[in-house]
Order: C-alpha cells, then sequence, then structure tokens
C-alpha cells in the first residue's frame, strides 16, 4: 500500500480502507469506534437493575466521550454553538466549571488542579476521539478553533442519545447551556 497519496481508498470484500497519511484505516472505524462501541471504551459500562415488573434490566452507562459529544452536539444543534477553542486550558477550565455544577453526572471527569489550570486526561481523550473521527475539525488557518462537524449532531441524535436517561438528557442540555454562556466570555478580560 505504500506510496498511496494521502486520503485514497480501496474496497476489499466489502469494507472500505482509507489510506491516511500512510496509515490504513478500516473504514468502519468511525465515530462508533473512536466513541467506545467497537473498542470497549474503558470508561463505558453496563449497569443492572430491576423494572417496575421486577425484570432484570440491564442498561448502558454513557462513557466520558458519549457526554462530551453530547454536550458539543447541543452546543451546535441547540444553542447555535458552531467551533469551540483549541486552547487546553480555555477548554478544561471551562469543563471543570460544568462539571463544579453537575457532578453526578461528570464524574468519570477526575481534574488535577494541582497546576495553572484544572486538567483531565478524559476530557483530552475525548476531544481526541472526536478529532480523530472528524466530529471536530481544525479548518481555521490559526487553527484557533474547533469547528464542530454536522456529523457530531447527526451521530448523537442518531446513536448516543440513546444511551442516556431522559432526566440526563435534560441537565446536558442545562450543562450545553452553562458551555454557551461561558464561551461567549472567553477572551475578554
Amino acid at each position: 500500500m505504500g506510496g498511496e497519496n494521502e486520503g485514497s481508498s480501496i474496497e476489499q470484500g466489502g469494507i472500505a480502507f482509507v489510506s491516511v497519511l500512510g496509515l490504513v484505516v478500516d473504514s468502519r472505524w468511525s465515530f462508533a469506534c473512536a466513541f467506545g462501541q467497537e473498542r470497549g471504551d474503558r470508561h463505558g459500562s453496563r449497569e443492572e437493575g430491576i423494572d417496575e415488573g421486577g425484570a432484570v434490566v440491564t442498561t448502558e452507562v454513557p462513557s466520558p466521550t458519549h457526554v462530551v459529544v453530547a454536550l458539543i452536539a447541543m452546543l451546535d444543534k441547540k444553542f447555535g454553538v458552531k467551533s469551540l477553542p483549541t486552547d487546553r486550558r480555555v477548554l478544561h477550565s471551562l469543563f471543570f466549571k460544568l462539571k463544579e455544577s453537575h457532578p453526578e453526572l461528570l464524574s468519570s471527569f477526575a481534574f488535577d488542579t494541582s497546576d495553572a489550570y484544572p486538567y483531565c486526561p478524559v476530557l483530552d481523550e475525548a476531544i481526541a476521539n472526536m478529532q480523530a473521527t472528524n466530529g471536530l475539525k481544525r479548518t481555521n488557518p490559526e487553527m484557533a478553533q474547533f469547528d464542530i462537524d454536522p456529523s457530531t449532531a447527526a451521530y448523537f441524535n442518531g446513536i448516543a442519545e440513546k444511551k442516556f436517561r431522559p432526566d440526563d438528557l435534560d441537565v446536558l442540555e442545562e450543562l450545553s447551556r452553562q458551555w454557551a454562556n461561558e464561551l461567549k466570555h472567553v477572551g475578554e478580560p
């Protein structure tokens, strides 16, 4: 496969393979894989409980990446936010504020507050997953913002939204509203 151009693809056995920067990737490795459905996201899990009829019910607990996807999809879909700053200090600080307001939903995001700004490796991983699948893109010349790709909302509406309980979706919407309001003030003195 050496010598293939960046972005070239071939099909073998009904599966498209894409060469990106010299790496050959199965095209099925997409949102589903990056968001823990095929690679076993280390933070996603399943819970068992008993429903009102006494039957055992197993539900999937959303991974941190699903939470970030949900928040970013809602920023775009409900609040018209089309981009996010790429500055790690800004993103982590804003997300830390969100966790302070709803620690129960954001409990998987552990922040180290001993440095100049709150830092969370799980948040970095979720952002990297979104970049790897083009859910977030750096298309601006300064590389100072992530543009939110419409596929993020489509993925959330089609798959990720089903991973959340209705009351969690309400909390996520409130968190995205807070995030949208905070983003309006980024860069102000």
